[in-house]
């Protein structure tokens, strides 16, 4: 089980980083407003009291947490720019979702979509490809859960009943994921107030 839920967080990882890395190249190529510090220097001076401890290592140790520190406020400044330059003045749940938090729901799952189904330019066959596959692997990566795999053949009998119900199963949960994305994809980010 612990392989699985390592695979499935390597495989999200992987597919969702690719945002992840355009947020922070943007946040860090971006021109900086009047008075802002650059987010790798401010990750380094979030470091360098670590430098200073009296430990063995303590000067690489304080130089590897000031980069993850500059790379994580990169990302986020770029989140930030980015929502800035494409998102919406009104929430996709409205006033309701916002009062229940059920919008920061949508928006990360909506963010976790596009990370995992965006792959290449609109239109090409990469794009489509990757489509196919990822919404194919998303339910097939469930099976790999014992419970997943016990509900799907609860009531199978025979070799031929646990084939159909997994190939049933499989076609529903793949036409499931792709609906679930399209109606991810209309949903923008909003923008910071």
């Amino acid at each position: 089980m612990k392989l699985v839920i390592i695979a499935v967080a390597v495989a999200l990882l992987a597919a969702g980083g690719c945002q992840w890395f355009e947020d922070t190249k943007a946040g860090v190529t971006a021109p900086l407003a009047e008075g802002e510090r650059s987010p790798l220097a401010e990750g380094q001076r979030l470091g360098d009291p670590i430098k200073s401890l009296p430990l063995p290592f303590a000067g690489p140790i304080g130089w590897a947490v000031g980069l993850l520190a500059g790379l994580y406020l990169a990302n986020r400044r770029g989140a930030k720019l980015r929502a800035a330059a494409e998102g919406s003045d009104r929430p996709i749940s409205g006033w309701l979702g916002q009062v229940t938090h059920l919008e920061q729901l949508i928006q990360t799952l909506a963010n976790l979509a596009a990370g995992v189904f965006e792959i290449g330019p609109d239109g090409s066959v990469r794009k489509r490809s990757w489509k196919a596959i990822a919404g194919f692997a998303i339910p097939a990566l469930a099976l790999m859960v014992p419970g997943v795999r016990d509900w799907v053949t609860v009531n199978a009998d025979s070799v031929t009943e646990v084939v159909s119900a997994v190939l049933a199963y499989l076609g529903i949960g793949t036409i499931g994921t792709l609906t679930a994305e399209k109606a991810l994809s209309v949903v923008k980010p909003l923008k910071p107030s």
